[in-house]
């Protein structure tokens, strides 16, 4: 049996009792499809789902597998399959966090995987990339640069995966907790808003652009994205607030002590190293500090803030009023913490600064927002690794909210 393509005439799709082939010039050259799909099973069945662009396919004793979203096959025309680079089309996505939860051990009968919730970038290489790096670029309608992602450079079809999450906030630095889900908030980005992304494909010399679009999730038409975004930026900025003053703390207390060492006149150096206590005292209530691998009950502003966070960010519903009350109480706590700042910053560090003056030795200065964006990807928290999954990493969070 031969089926047509409902979008592109020229694409056949065809069963055999070896394995499912398609065209993509009218029936003149036939390829065998083995992505993701037994070679050599015997194919009794199709149908495309035009709402979805899946194609569906019925086996002989393999059960039914659905091949997702074949819109990009369908510009694989001959004079495509001639260019260098080229991005493939694909369906809108929904903006969501997922619908699945989570799964439980694989105690049941087997089944197939669902399919993936993320945004879907394609992209076709004539040629295997020897030199040179393949990589995803992501820009809001606006222009801004979202992501970049790094791409695989394999010939044919490649295919990269979005969470459309955008750059995590700036968190300050502290221990990890265990149990405790706000130590994580500088590893989860803000959920990207429905709208028209333009996608830039830069593989070696070559580059191609397109679009990407996300649409709001149909399973939620009441959700109001707009007001959960705008709870999401006070919180964001908040985190990042805080994560500012906690390096500013942190570089004020390691200098202290560095100019402690080196200074001659005891009476400074006593000075400079009760000012660093002082400092440290002051750091251990907005961060947590408590080294342990089991669960200390520690948490500080960056925990309860980040809690918050987010709540609001992997969340499909509106913050609750329990949440924007807490961020209220939150944001006042948190001006309250900046006003105790300002007098280590002015007129302790003013008179500890003169005495370093005397001694020719360098001042203490309190690092600015430029200087702690410049740093803060060098320095990553304590017991996580670049490129772990946030998911991971909270694994022992057991979801109670408070």
């Amino acid at each position: 049996m031969i089926i047509e393509d409902v979008v592109n005439p020229d694409m056949l799709f065809l069963n055999t009792e070896f394995g499912l082939y398609f065209s993509n010039d009218g029936g003149q050259n036939w390829v065998l499809y083995k992505s993701r799909f037994p070679e050599y099973v015997a194919v009794h069945d199709l149908v495309i789902q035009p709402a979805t662009n899946d194609l569906v396919v019925g086996t002989h004793g393999r059960g039914i597998f659905i091949i997702d979203d074949i819109s990009p096959l369908r510009r694989m025309t001959p004079e495509l399959l001639e260019r260098d680079v080229a991005l493939l089309p694909t369906r809108p996505t929904a903006v969501t966090t997922g619908h699945y939860g989570q799964a439980f051990p694989n105690t049941d009968s087997y089944a197939g995987p669902n399919a993936p919730e993320s945004a879907v970038i394609q992209y076709y290489l004539k040629d295997r990339l020897n030199t040179g790096d393949v990589t995803i670029e992501v820009y809001d309608p606006s222009g801004k640069l979202l992501v970049s992602m790094p791409g695989t450079k394999r010939k044919g079809i490649n295919m990269v995966r979005w969470e459309m999450r955008v750059t995590p906030p700036k968190a300050a630095k502290g221990v990890l907790v265990q149990g405790e889900p706000g130590v994580y908030a500088g590893f989860v980005g803000q959920m990207a808003l429905p709208g028209t992304y333009a996608i830039k494909l830069k593989a070696g010399d070559f580059t191609d652009e397109g679009r990407l679009v996300l649409v709001p999730d149909p399973l939620q038409p009441e959700l109001d994205y707009s007001a959960r975004r705008d709870v999401s930026d006070k919180l964001f900025r908040m985190v990042e607030s805080l994560g500012l003053l906690v390096a500013q703390v942190q570089s004020l207390k390691d200098n202290a002590d560095q100019r402690a060492k080196e200074s001659k006149d005891k009476r400074l150096k006593n000075s400079l190293l009760q000012y660093s206590s002082n400092l440290e005292s002051f750091r251990k209530t907005l961060t947590e500090t408590i080294e342990s691998s089991g669960i200390t009950g520690e948490k500080q502003l960056r925990a309860r803030i980040g809690r918050l966070y987010l709540f609001t960010e992997i969340s499909d519903e509106l913050p609750t009023q329990s949440i924007l009350d807490a961020m209220v109480a939150l944001q006042e706590e948190l001006q309250n913490a900046q006003s105790k700042a300002d007098t280590f910053f002015g007129k302790d560090l003013n008179t500890l600064n003169n005495g370093l003056k005397k001694e020719k030795l360098a001042p203490l200065v309190v690092i600015d927002r430029v200087q702690f964006e410049k740093d803060y990807g060098k320095v990553s928290a304590p017991g996580t690794g670049k490129g772990q999954d946030w998911r991971q990493m909270m694994e022992s969070f057991d979801g109670t909210r408070d």
